[in-house]
């Protein structure tokens, strides 16, 4: 992820309603297009943990079992999370 970031007073990108001085992107090629250009500033950017994520297993569980997912006697977390994510997503 990239948080690319209009340093000058005018200018920007727009968003579909609005010109905006700071947009996040995934896409790697048109961030890199943007360093070194005079008046932007770009940055890469970590992911925001997700609630899944800073859960602990004892927690994922119980997240599990409320959702109504099997997670067929697993116990450590990766796996766990994994099983909850394919589950979500179908």
């Amino acid at each position: 992820m990239f948080k690319i970031t209009r340093t000058e007073q005018h200018g920007g990108f727009w968003n579909g309603n609005a010109l905006v001085k700071e947009i996040e992107t995934d896409n790697a090629e048109f961030a890199e297009s943007y360093k070194g250009k005079e008046g932007y500033t770009v940055e890469e950017v970590s992911e925001p943990e997700s609630e899944l994520d800073s859960m602990n297993v004892a927690q994922l569980k119980k997240y599990a079992k409320e959702h109504g997912i099997d997670l067929g006697g697993e116990t450590k977390k990766e796996p766990i999370l994994a099983i909850i994510r394919a589950t979500e997503e179908e």
